[in-house]
């Protein structure tokens, strides 16, 4: 395995949310549709999640994320990385535009992630 290069803690999480394609800061798409993803990690910096649908690098997406403890952050993400496993794409993205607000929402949810594991 190669090295780490993230700045921030990961933490495993398991929600679905929709993406909506940005395109001159104007939401647009498949079809005017969001499509829905599952995301398999997060930090205050970026997610990681899968999907069947084919998504391009360098590409931006308004998105909205509702943490398991009900708090909700909303932010734009850049498709950063993609790689095939099995079934599915896997998809590195970085938040941008995040506030410190969710940042810290997302710190929070790491702390009672970490001293409650399931």
């Amino acid at each position: 395995m190669g090295e780490e290069r993230r700045l921030s803690k990961r933490t495993n999480i398991d929600v679905t949310i929709s993406l909506q394609h940005l395109d001159n800061g104007k939401p647009t798409g498949d079809s005017g549709d969001a499509v829905s993803v599952n995301v398999v990690d997060i930090s205050k910096t970026g997610m990681a999640f899968r999907s069947s649908h084919k998504f391009l690098l360098n590409t931006y997406y308004n998105t909205r994320i509702t943490l398991d403890n009900k708090e909700t952050i909303q932010t734009v993400i850049e498709i950063i990385r993609a790689e095939s496993r099995e079934d599915s794409i896997y998809y590195g993205c970085r938040f941008i535009g995040i506030t410190a607000e969710e940042q810290f929402k997302i710190d929070v949810y790491q702390i009672v992630t970490e001293n409650n594991p399931a």
